[in-house]
């Protein structure tokens, strides 16, 4: 081959590795860009996707917290409407104590005092029974009402004879207007 022919050759050479190489960058470079914008915008797709999924998960725990609230607020507004005032309480402690053949030596309220949300009437009482039912007694005090909580309680028995003798502080939680009767 002559000179002319191999100059020849060599720009044709260097047109066909020019074109392939604009090929690429026109053809497949940008292809390679669209795949890797492509794979970005499908895992930001999934985190957003499990994003929603956490967040709706949190949404429907917070709306069964809610319905369970609310059911708790129509409970103890239905418990109290049955109970009545403070009287009627303290009449069903003396109540489930006779139920539980505890006798209740002493039973007094003392002034409320006003909360936010609700009036707290402390409540002492001190008995005397056979130490199983006096243990159940304060037992069924929490079991069955539910606006009044036990402060503190002592429980005293004597091993030999199974006697019994208990002093509880209570706490009655009531609305403003149900607390001072």
């Amino acid at each position: 081959m002559n000179a002319a022919g191999w100059r020849t050759h060599a720009i044709g050479g260097v047109a066909l590795v020019g074109v392939i190489a604009g090929g690429v960058v026109v053809g497949v470079l940008p292809e390679l860009d669209r795949n890797e914008v492509q794979r970005e915008l499908n895992e930001e797709r999934a985190r957003l996707l499990a994003d929603r999924d956490v967040a709706l998960q949190e949404q429907r725990a917070m709306r069964e917290e809610l319905v369970a609230v609310q059911d708790l607020g129509a409970g103890w507004a239905a418990q109290r409407d049955q109970r009545g005032t403070l009287n009627a309480g303290m009449a069903r402690l003396a109540s489930i104590a006779t139920e539980r053949g505890v006798r209740l030596d002493s039973l007094s309220a003392g002034d409320a005092s006003r909360t936010q949300l609700f009036d707290v009437t402390p409540i002492e009482a001190d008995g005397v029974g056979a130490f199983e039912a006096c243990a159940l007694f304060m037992s069924d005090v929490i079991e069955r009402m539910p606006n009044v909580t036990i402060d503190s309680f002592e429980l005293r028995g004597d091993a030999r004879t199974g006697d019994g003798g208990f002093s509880m502080r209570l706490a009655w939680f009531s609305d403003s207007a149900e607390g001072a009767d």
